[in-house]
């Protein structure tokens, strides 16, 4: 547990591993030897059935089935995630976490009625978590109730300072027909201005997992700040922001957003390129390859062909060569502090041999 909370995802496998064998029907072990899986993304060896029925077997009274339901989510197989989530709401209707992961699935999965069902339970097991307000907040929108939107987060950020969860609800206003962009972009400034300034002056050796945290949170709010300019028809604005969030995260539905606003852009060749990228992100939509194919004048082949292409850039577009520096062949783990330009500012190693501190000049001040 002590590698699983430092990150240390291949310790705490060799770990969790080491009592699996120890103690077979140690459910603790085997669900946490699938959470320490998904932190390095081998989702298939966090759904090993073999391992996932040992886990699930072994207590029915209160089945943890919360890594399962999430792996299933990342691997975009939703219907199946949202029966696991389902099942772990039945054998502890009190479990906030399993109603509010329900939740946030059913409105990604825009069964918004659903999710507001859900995420209303989880606002009654626990009526100060904020977080869970804005989430309803979010579902509430979708589903048109505007005023109820506004209050939940307005009601949430009122006990402490601005919270950046109130970038979630923005997105959703912006995209709701009645509703106030005006909000929306308050909502979303006060997240962007709250998240930034966790990161605002920060030195590697001072940054931990909330500074990790705020970095991934930064893609969504852009992204949310650009659509409401797409709502509003300033175009410009809107792909300025949205293309900074997808070129930070890669998340799939922000592609998605971007190859929409090109397109708006009247340049269809960049949204065709985009909507390909997207679709190698992380967790793809179901609506972002209807988009491609009508884009090739329905061509199934042709929308194949560019994806294929897409896969090998998305990780060009992420990769940065150095030459070669070192003459051993060694692996670890290296922090980055990027600041304007964007530029490496600062290098620390954070695992591995000594060796590779001789990276460290080649990746100083690398653009």
């Amino acid at each position: 547990m002590a590698a699983l909370d430092a990150n240390d995802a291949r310790s705490a496998i060799r770990a969790f591993r080491a009592v699996t064998e120890l103690v077979p029907r140690h459910q603790w072990a085997w669900n946490n030897l699938g959470r320490a899986y998904m932190m390095l993304g081998k989702t298939d060896s966090a759904l090993d059935r073999r391992t996932a029925s040992r886990s699930r077997s072994i207590r029915t009274t209160r089945t943890r089935t919360t890594t399962w339901g999430l792996t299933l989510r990342r691997m975009g197989r939703q219907d199946e995630a949202v029966a696991a989530f389902r099942k772990q709401v039945e054998v502890n209707p009190l479990d906030k976490f399993a109603n509010a992961n329900l939740g946030r699935l059913l409105v990604d999965m825009h069964r918004d009625s659903a999710a507001a069902d859900a995420l209303e339970h989880a606002v009654s097991i626990a009526p100060d978590d904020t977080s869970l307000q804005v989430m309803l907040g979010s579902a509430y929108a979708r589903l048109g109730r505007g005023a109820p939107t506004r209050s939940r987060c307005s009601g949430g950020r009122s006990r402490s300072p601005p919270r950046p969860r109130c970038g979630t609800t923005s997105h959703t206003l912006s995209r709701s027909s009645g509703l106030e962009l005006d909000s929306a972009e308050m909502y979303a400034r006060r997240a962007i201005d709250a998240t930034e300034g966790v990161l605002r002056g920060l030195a590697l050796d001072d940054a931990g997992m909330p500074e990790m945290l705020a970095v991934g949170r930064l893609g969504p709010y852009w992204d949310t700040m650009g659509w409401i300019y797409y709502a509003r028809g300033e175009l410009p604005k809107a792909e300025r922001y949205v293309r900074a969030a997808w070129l930070l995260s890669n998340q799939s539905e922000i592609g998605e957003h971007l190859g929409q606003i090109q397109q708006q852009l009247g340049r269809p060749a960049d949204a065709i390129h985009t909507y390909a990228l997207a679709l190698s992100g992380d967790m793809p939509t179901k609506s972002i390859r209807p988009r491609l194919v009508r884009l090739l004048g329905g061509s199934e082949r042709e929308a194949d062909r560019r994806i294929d292409l897409a896969r090998s850039e998305l990780v060009t577009m992420r990769t940065v060569k150095l030459g070669k520096v070192l003459t051993a062949d060694v692996s670890g783990e290296v922090e980055l502090l990027i600041g304007v330009g964007p530029r490496v500012e600062a290098v620390r190693i954070a695992s591995g041999p000594s060796q590779l501190q001789q990276l460290t000049p080649a990746i100083r001040g690398r653009r």
